[in-house]
């Protein structure tokens, strides 16, 4: 596939709708061309459910490359980093997006108890009656979405609970290797949140190492050896796609960018920044108006 067949839509149905998401709480987009209107890492916000109808997309997730492909379904969680490589022409993909506030609704159902499952194998093929079954489900949801009153939230979350059992039915039936992520796997996801819910108050190995009772330098051995890529580049990965979505958005001052990152100073921020991406943050933002 040639890299020039990616052409993202002039502006995807995150961006678009980012207050809709947030006001309902989940949203249902038909026969999307492409995950996300952008051509470099951002930090998913939300919890997506995929279900890929035709066509290939690749990308890379959390710095891995993946692929989804027709007739497949995947989960991915929020704050996960995730850049768009390749996209067919054909691809089209019916996408769940469900906001942080609406996921919390979800911690006693089933898509909390399958996240590690999901971590470990992302995307699950269906065969044709399996995504036709899935299909009817989504339909479902869809209705239940256009439901007003109290009983919408409980509605919507049963439905999506149906969904998650029967692609975990599924999983078994087929049997589909389960395998549980190892000593590791589940130390560098522990670090993944940690970075997600602390990185306002440090950016240093020590400060994470600690909170796991480890030595930074065994702790970083453990996630290089695991990832392929350094603890400090993880920290600093996530910080510096995080500021360039923010940078991206007008109505937030430089001042807050640097508080909401974690940065003393203004002027730490742009040092931080301009090391890690060879330009300052005013630049980058008058780049990408």
């Amino acid at each position: 596939m040639k890299n020039n067949s990616y052409s993202p839509p002039s502006q995807s149905p995150f961006v678009k709708n980012r207050e809709i998401i947030k006001q309902q709480g989940i949203v249902v987009f038909d026969y999307v061309p492409s995950l996300a209107n952008y051509t470099e890492r951002y930090i998913s916000p939300n919890i997506v459910i995929a279900l890929c109808h035709s066509g290939i997309i690749r990308i890379e997730y959390d710095m891995q490359p993946t692929a989804f492909r027709s007739k497949e379904i995947s989960v991915i969680y929020p704050n996960h980093i995730i850049s768009v490589k390749d996209v067919s022409p054909d691809y089209r993909s019916t996408l769940i997006v469900i906001s942080t506030q609406f996921f919390d609704e979800m911690i006693r159902h089933s898509l909390r108890r399958y996240k590690t499952e999901y971590l470990k194998i992302p995307t699950y093929k269906l065969s044709n009656q399996q995504y036709e079954t899935i299909l009817h489900i989504v339909e479902v949801l869809k209705a239940g979405c256009q439901i007003k009153g109290t009983s919408r939230t409980n509605i919507i979350v049963d439905i999506i609970d149906i969904l998650a059992r029967m692609t975990d039915y599924y999983r078994f039936s087929d049997k589909v290797p389960t395998e549980d992520l190892s000593s590791n796997e589940l130390l560098f996801h522990h670090f993944y949140d940690a970075i997600v819910a602390h990185h306002k108050e440090s950016h240093e190995i020590q400060f994470y190492a600690e909170k796991f009772s480890l030595s930074p330098k065994y702790f970083a051995s453990v996630i290089k050896q695991t990832t392929g890529i350094t603890a400090s580049d993880w920290i600093a990965r996530y910080i510096i796609t995080k500021a360039k979505h923010l940078l991206k958005r007008d109505n937030i001052s430089m001042l807050k960018i640097s508080a909401e990152l974690g940065f003393g100073e203004q002027s730490s921020f742009s040092r931080y920044f301009k090391h890690f991406t060879g330009v300052s943050p005013s630049q980058y933002r008058k780049d990408n108006k």
